[in-house]
Formats: structure tokens, sequence, C-alpha cells
């Protein structure tokens, strides 16, 4: 058996003589946190949502001998930008993933598509989402089956950013593994000085989902970015910090962590 692990894109391959199927594994790339809410007449902000995770799938794709395949790794969406001014002003939406697709070298033919996941919505703090493929043949089912959003970070309050959905159709990826969301950021909404915290990135199939920026603490302590998700882990990125209000200067709202790029195995026998 031979397995190959593709991790940058625009990776050629060349099908090897009498190999006629090869098993793909793959996810594309993960979606990036929104960026946490500028306060509005002495409120604080809203943290920023966690971009979601990409779906592991596995598809069985008929090659012909001697022929030049190409992968294409999805990227990881861009994290938005923290809300300016005092009036309210939302962060940016993060980013969507990249799909990371496996296609015919000459005339750029898609024989399977995995599709990147969604980044958080400002507005109100709202955690990115995963797409189904349509080209990517089943999605990993080990384990038992979970919520999406149990390894997320999910609030009903409007205050606190949610977390990104799960790259995990069950349980477990391909090879038994299980990765947590990333964890909320900190601070308390109370009406008061202390900005929202940013959610969680959603759990990759490969990695873990970045953390939620924590929020500004009225005028006296800066909020924290949301952490990005590591590379070719399919996981989606933290969102953004809160603004803070009261007295004084208040901290600005901040940015969000970017989503984990894809990756696709492909394993054949020879």
């Amino acid at each position: 058996m031979t397995k190959l692990y593709f991790t940058a894109s625009s990776t050629s391959w060349i099908c090897p003589p009498e190999v006629h199927n090869v098993l793909l594994i793959g996810c594309g790339g993960g979606g990036g946190g929104s960026g946490g809410q500028a306060r509005n007449a002495g409120i604080a902000g809203v943290g920023g949502g966690g971009g979601g995770a990409s779906i592991e799938y596995t598809k069985l794709v008929s090659v012909v001998p001697f022929t030049q395949y190409l992968a294409l790794i999805g990227a990881g969406g861009t994290g938005g930008l923290g809300g300016t001014g005092s009036s309210g002003a939302i962060g940016g939406n993060g980013g969507n993933g990249g799909d990371t697709i496996f296609e015919t070298f000459i005339g750029s033919s898609v024989l399977a598509q995995f599709i990147g996941a969604s980044g958080g919505v400002g507005s109100q703090g709202r955690g990115g989402t995963n797409f189904y493929s349509v080209n990517a043949g089943s999605p990993i089912q080990l384990g038992i089956s979970v919520d999406a959003y149990v390894t997320g970070i999910y609030s009903g309050y409007l205050s606190l950013g949610n977390g990104g959905q799960t790259g995990f159709y069950g349980s477990y990826n391909a090879q038994g593994t299980l990765y947590s969301g990333g964890s909320v950021g900190t601070g308390v909404f109370t009406g008061g000085a202390q900005g929202g915290p940013g959610g969680g990135g959603g759990a990759g199939t490969q990695g873990h989902g970045g953390n939620g920026g924590n929020g500004a603490n009225g005028s006296l302590t800066p909020g924290t970015n949301g952490s990005s998700a590591a590379a070719n882990t399919g996981a989606g990125g933290g969102g953004g910090g809160g603004a803070g209000a009261g007295g004084g200067t208040p901290e600005p709202s901040t940015n969000a962590g970017n989503g984990g790029s894809g990756y696709l195995y492909l394993i054949y026998y020879s």
C-alpha cells in the first residue's frame, strides 16, 4: 500500500502503471473567525464568531496509468477585522475556506472536490458552519454521531461570540482521533465596560479550532485577537474580542484568527 499526503497546493502526481483506482481522504480549508464589534455609545461590543471547520470525506476515484493529476489544497479563510469607531460597527465577516480539489492535469477535469467551511459572521457574532460536498464521496463516520456544536462554544448571549461548527460528521476522523473546538475568550458582558469574548473556532479533523479572543476590559486592558488554526487541519479560526466601553479611551475591538488550510491523502495498491 502507498499513502501520499498532499499539504501544498498545485502538487502534481503521475499515476503508476497497473494502478486504476485510488482512495482519496481530504477536506477543504476552515473558515476564518469574524472580528469583534466596536462599542456603541458606551455599550461594550459583541465578540466575533468562530469559523466553521471543513468535513473530512473519503472517495474512491478511477485513474489511468501514466496520466498526470493535480492536487489543489484549499486555503484557510481569512479572519475578519474588528469594528472601528464608537457607533457599534460590527466586525468583518470571516472568509470562507477554499475547496480541496483532485483533477486531471490536462483539461482540469475535477474528479473530487472537498468543500471548505464558512467563516464567522460579524453580525451578532454568529459562528461559521460547514458545507456538505457533492463531489467528494462519503463523510467519515467513525464513532457515535455528535451534535455539530458540541466541540465549539455556543452561547445564547449576544455578547458572546458563538463557536464555529465542527468538521466531524461523526465523533472521530479516519485515524480515530478527536480534536476539540477552540475555547471562548474571557470577558463577561454586563452592559458596561467589558467587551464580549470571541467564540472558538470549530474543531478540524486534523487539529483543534482556534481560540476566541478576549474582550477588552473597558479602558484598562486591551482585548486579544482570536487565534488562527494550524495549517492542514481544516479547523476554524477564533473570533475576535469585542470593544470595551466605560470611562477614558475605550479599548478597541480585535481581529479574528484565520482558518486552517485543508489536506488530501491519496492511497493506492500496486
